[in-house]
């Protein structure tokens, strides 16, 4: 199972704030907000990621694998293949490549306040995958 911590930072000077947990699991994307970040009152996706405790499973994959407030800190066409090209010169094949890896890969550097990291030591699901 591979995880990522998402962080919030609304403006440069700012401290990132974590949002919660996203992870993927025999292909199924998983989030989890951190109860910390559910005090803040900021909804990322309040049509469409439930704003509460617990483990959420994304299951609308008609957009793609990633609930779409995740997916939009993915790059556009031009972008994907660029990364695409990256990937290939480092000899792995993009279609090997999931999305939680593909966050990862950007890490701080994408276009909005949304950053993805590996988690801390600290960071738990609050409920088994399986």
């Amino acid at each position: 199972m591979r995880t990522l911590e998402v962080r919030f930072t609304a403006h440069p000077q700012d401290l990132p704030r974590r949002v919660g947990t996203l992870a993927e699991d025999r292909g199924r994307i998983h989030f989890e907000y951190e109860a910390a970040w559910l005090e803040t009152g900021l909804d990322l996706s309040p049509f469409r990621l439930p704003f509460r405790t617990g483990l959420f499973e994304h299951r609308d994959t008609a957009f793609g694998p990633l609930p779409g407030v995740f997916d939009d800190s993915l790059p556009d066409g031009w972008g994907m293949l660029l990364m695409d090209r990256h990937f290939r010169s480092q000899g792995r094949e993009p279609s090997s490549i999931g999305p939680l890896e593909r966050l990862a890969w950007l890490g701080n550097r994408t276009m909005g306040a949304l950053t993805y990291h590996p988690p801390e030591p600290s960071t738990r699901l609050t409920r088994t995958l399986g």
